[in-house]
């Protein structure tokens, strides 16, 4: 585990090329994506996607690829407790380039406890609301990215807000409401 920690850290910087990552891919991403390693950060593994230009590669590998990280995020966005934190899982994702829209309008369903935990969580922890509207906490984002515009996209132009409202429709909970209104609150007094 201590060779693919520290081929992890640096893959694609100081050694290693395209090919080798490819191979060392898999486990990888499985030990990134259940926050295996102490060091480096899911961001770092995953930013090694983008590095690597993996959205160029052969169509079968872009699509298993793709297929793991649609699974990741679906798992950990319906986990009302996921380790790594949704604003880790992401970002991670962001780091990656592969174009996040769907995977905000998955979380937008709210569909599950776990959705209204983590877009809570999200709003109240991982965003400072500014007056020039909101920005990701996350220090691994990469603001000039599409993904971090998709995201900051989708808190402001009242995308989640319109999310939120659609949630307060298919909740009966009180701890759920609660966590909804709070969210609509925070969501409302920054849309644009």
């Amino acid at each position: 585990m201590d060779v693919l920690r520290r081929y992890a850290t640096d893959a694609l910087l100081l050694w290693g090329d395209v090919p080798e990552f490819r191979y060392f891919l898999p486990r990888l991403l499985e030990l990134a994506a259940d926050n295996e390693f102490d060091w480096p950060d899911p961001e770092i593994v995953f930013s090694k996607l983008g590095r690597g230009r993996w959205t160029e590669w052969a169509a079968d590998e872009r699509a298993v690829i793709s297929a793991f990280l649609t699974r990741w995020w679906e798992t950990r966005v319906d986990d009302d407790c996921p380790w790594p934190d949704i604003g880790t899982v992401l970002c991670s994702l962001g780091l990656t380039g592969i174009e996040l829209v769907p995977f905000l309008d998955r979380w937008g369903r709210l569909g599950t406890t776990g959705a209204i935990i983590n877009l809570h969580e999200f709003v109240t922890t991982g965003v400072t609301w500014r007056t020039t509207g909101p920005d990701l906490r996350n220090p691994f984002w990469d603001k000039e990215t599409p993904g971090y515009q998709n995201v900051i996209a989708w808190l402001a132009d009242g995308s989640a807000l319109a999310a939120v409202e659609h949630g307060f429709h298919n909740e009966t909970r009180e701890e759920m409401l609660a966590l909804l209104d709070e969210t609509h609150s925070l969501l409302g007094a920054h849309d644009r």
